[in-house]
């Protein structure tokens, strides 16, 4: 699946949402902000020539401060890398919830 782990301003539930979507023992992958430590939410607008969407909450986080947060979801670092200018980590459920 593709999206943004910062999508809706709440990381910790789109996580959430991301163990219950994969089994125990599969992988979540993110990709996270360049700069570790940073987690700043805001409001941002979307806008092309032709539209505009209304407000929506955005967030942007660095690895350290994703991993604080899969802490309490049974959600363990298996990987972390980059790819050109862009940052990733892949997740491990450990979960057994469903």
């Amino acid at each position: 699946m593709d999206g943004n782990v910062g999508m809706g301003g709440d990381v910790a539930t789109v996580l959430a949402r991301c163990v219950q979507l994969v089994r125990p023992g599969g992988l979540v992958i993110c990709e996270v902000d360049r700069v570790s430590g940073r987690h700043e939410s805001r409001t941002v607008v979307l806008r092309t020539e032709d539209a505009t969407s209304v407000a929506l909450a955005w967030s942007r986080i660095g690895a350290a401060a994703l991993l604080q947060a899969a802490k309490s979801l049974d959600l363990l670092l298996v990987e972390e890398w980059t790819a050109g200018e862009r940052a990733f980590v892949a997740l491990r459920s450990m979960s057994d919830r469903l």
